[in-house]
């Protein structure tokens, strides 16, 4: 019995998952900043929950001659449960086929985040969570070899919270 209801719990949330990342079409940069953000909706707060951290995490993608999204990539460090929930947003989004002004492109979201229900009252921690500044010295290191340029356009940064 357990074990149908972990199946059944597991297959609603994968459900809801997809049922709340809906597909945006969009044309302009602003409209892609925004249906990302938009997309940011169903986050695995059981997870980001355990998490003690400030920090900002940059994600890097291509969208081909096609529209089509590729290489996406994430600052070093970043959480795992942050890129999972970052891919999900961006590959909810679609590109119009008039919108020359993205074809062709790479484009950097960051994404600013401070999850402190984690963290414990201890002065270790809180002083250990703050990641701004290490986020910003690697922030053109991705999951790939450190860079010493990157040509793209960088799009206006999310942000989310969780406090105690």
């Amino acid at each position: 019995m357990k074990a149908n209801t972990a199946v059944m719990v597991s297959f609603l949330l994968m459900f809801s998952q997809v049922l709340f990342a809906q597909t945006k079409r969009v044309r302009t940069i602003e409209e892609l900043s925004q249906a990302i953000s938009s997309n940011l909706n169903n986050p695995n707060w059981e997870e980001l929950d355990k998490l003690c951290i400030q920090s900002v995490v940059f994600m890097k993608f291509d969208l081909n001659k096609n529209g089509e999204l590729e290489n996406i990539t994430f600052s070093k460090g970043a959480p795992e449960v942050v890129k999972a929930m970052l891919k999900t947003a961006i590959s909810s989004v679609a590109v119009k086929e008039n919108s020359k002004q993205l074809r062709g492109h790479t484009f950097l979201q960051p994404f600013i985040f401070i999850y402190e229900v984690g963290c414990s009252d201890a002065l270790e921690d809180r002083m250990e969570k703050d990641q701004f500044h290490q986020s910003l010295l690697t922030m053109l290191s991705f999951e790939a070899p450190l860079s010493k340029h990157l040509s793209c356009t960088i799009l206006s940064p999310l942000m989310q919270s969780s406090k105690r």
